[in-house]
């Protein structure tokens, strides 16, 4: 196995890439005693059409298969489950799927390798029947009705149906009631060998184990498991840069009204590479609107807001700059985001300061073996590589490039959405 460190930090990572395709990442620690595995595919809801393995023809899908799909893979065809399997050592289970990748995780402190063995196993063995589908339909329907009316959820949902006007990622993730009701069967195995074939898909390992051992499980899996490399063919869903809707309002059982707030940004018009725009643009946020900073401040003693939290997600060509918030004067709020995002104030100072929490946060992450396997799996997906030179790269940042960078974003690009009481509360 190839070896890579972490420039700066007391981390090695073994790497290699499989015959039939799968990536592989192991992070050992030899002060540990327990340890995270994960296995995923590069496929979320962020995808509705794509032409299945074997056929010529885009296939349209219902909204929510990747999370139906992710459901599904938890039941055998033996009638035996993964929860009871790994129950019987104390070992967690677990899976999520995200916009642009669906995973399953274990986790545990003993019998490491049998858990491998069976991660793989069980991810790589899916049995639908009509039936079973069926029944999975009546579940994630309650689970849908149930986030349905969770505002702090919610919230969230509303605004990316503002901001986005084409992609698949401006529906929940769960999808509707009536778009899982047209799952079949046969969609979801269609979905399964398009994507969780292993050139998709990569495994992740971190804490303590045999490098040796853990290699030789998935070289065994590498010999059942063969795959031709395939190109998957996904829409472009050709999103427009303008936001879809610009205010939306609506009414729920909440005490205190909800904001969220986004700015919409085409990402392919910046000359920096991907992970050097997230380090300015989170540079910025931890800035202008960090737990120190002025304007968290100010907001606070105006009472604008009792919860404020600010994230950045980047989707194909486009990335937003999202704020959440409680707030009892929304639209007030929203007047003061205006104004302070529309200021140039920050200074080399603000970011030298910046870059020493930084650079000690990345250091204390390290001893975590949960937060460093996420860290992983991020780089990964977003960049298409584990980043070994962070520290180096924080150093390099710069008022110049960050001005530069903000000059090129239309601040007013922007989209809202608030959900207010239904009545008022007496």
């Amino acid at each position: 196995m190839k070896k890579i460190n972490l420039k700066g930090l007391d981390v090695t990572i073994y790497t290699k890439k499989l015959k039939n395709g799968l990536d592989v990442f192991l992070i050992p620690y030899e002060n540990k005693n327990n340890y995270f595995l994960s296995f995923l595919t590069k496929y979320g809801s962020s995808v509705d059409d794509f032409v299945p393995i074997g056929k010529k023809e885009f296939l349209h899908i219902p909204q929510g298969v990747a999370h139906f799909l992710e459901h599904k893979m938890f039941e055998n065809e033996d009638g035996s489950n993964p929860f009871s399997f790994y129950s019987e050592s104390g070992t967690g289970v677990n899976a999520n799927t995200w916009f642009t990748r669906t995973q399953y995780i274990c986790y545990g402190n003993n019998e490491i390798e049998k858990n491998l063995e069976y991660l793989l196993e069980f991810v790589s063995a899916p049995y639908f029947t009509d039936e079973n589908v069926k029944k999975e339909q009546g579940i994630i329907e309650q689970e849908i009705k149930m986030y349905d009316d969770q505002a702090e959820w919610k919230i969230d949902d509303v605004l990316r149906l503002g901001i986005f006007k084409n992609e698949p990622t401006r529906n929940d993730i769960a999808g509707t009631v009536e778009e899982i009701n047209k799952i079949t069967k046969e969609i979801l195995y269609a979905c399964y060998y398009t994507f969780y074939t292993p050139s998709n898909m990569a495994f992740f390992a971190s804490g303590k184990m045999n490098i040796d051992k853990i290699e030789a499980i998935l070289d065994a899996y590498d010999v059942k498991y063969k795959a031709k490399k395939t190109k998957i063919k996904t829409k472009d869903y050709k999103e427009p840069d303008e936001v879809y809707k610009k205010e939306q309002r609506m009414k729920m059982n909440v005490v205190v009204p909800k904001l969220g707030y986004a700015i919409k940004i085409n990402n392919t018009q910046f000359s920096c590479t991907p992970e050097f725009l997230d380090y300015y643009l989170n540079l910025f946020l931890t800035i202008k609107f960090g737990l120190t900073s002025k304007f968290r401040e100010e907001a606070k003693k105006e009472q604008l807001m009792t919860s404020f939290y600010a994230e950045i997600f980047t989707i194909s060509d486009h990335t937003t700059i999202s704020f959440y918030a409680d707030s009892e004067k929304p639209d007030a709020l929203i007047e003061k985001l205006k104004k302070e995002l529309l200021k140039r104030d920050i200074e080399e100072e603000d970011i030298k300061r910046i870059q020493k929490v930084w650079k000690s946060s990345e250091v204390q992450m390290t001893d975590n073996i949960e937060i460093t396997l996420n860290n992983c799996i991020q780089d990964y997906l977003r960049y298409g590589q584990i980043i070994t030179d962070r520290l180096d790269k924080i150093k390099m940042l710069n008022k110049k490039d960050l001005d530069d960078i903000l000059s090129k974003i239309d601040f007013n690009n922007v989209s809202y959405a608030i959900i207010e009481p239904k009545e008022e509360i007496k």
